[in-house]
């Protein structure tokens, strides 16, 4: 692991963020041996994100299937069942934008109990735990990743 105090090819960053190589990402245990595979087969470009999912609510897990729909339906790939790319990062944020209104079953929010339905304008209560978490990973160079934390998919 490395962040841009000690990486010299760090100075095209705005703040510090961490960057991983794929080994690094596995023995973490952000990545599994599947993933690990396919990547090594299908490199990524700079423009191509991906999203990985953790269920934490068991109901939500149970319509998992659904979600790996909208996800595909919404520009996903699936890699694996929780891991899909996208063909860049405004697609990502598209697939949410979209997903809010016809998944917001899946969606958890830290500040709100309730969530206007688009186009109803129908209340939909929300957990205020995560139902899925998110973990998203760009390409940073040739043998390095980028892994943001922050940004939770599911999460309004």
């Amino acid at each position: 692991m490395s962040d841009c105090s000690d990486c010299s090819d760090c100075s095209d960053l705005s703040y510090v963020e961490t960057v991983y190589s794929l080994d690094e990402l596995h023995t973490m245990g952000v990545i599994d041996n599947k993933f690990v595979d396919w990547i090594k087969e299908n490199p990524l470009s700079p423009d191509d994100p991906i999203l990985l999912l953790e269920y934490h609510d068991q109901n939500v897990a149970n319509r998992e299937n659904e979600i790996r729909d909208a996800l595909v339906a919404h520009g996903g790939t699936p890699i694996t069942s929780t891991v899909f790319k996208f063909d860049t990062r405004d697609q990502v944020y598209l697939a949410q934008e979209n997903m809010r209104v016809t998944h917001t079953w899946a969606f958890y929010s830290l500040a709100f109990d309730l969530v206007r339905k688009q186009p109803v304008q129908q209340f939909v209560a929300l957990p205020k735990a995560p139902t899925i978490s998110t973990t998203f990973i760009h390409f940073y160079s040739e043998s390095r990743f980028q892994v943001d934390n922050e940004y939770e998919f599911f999460m309004i």
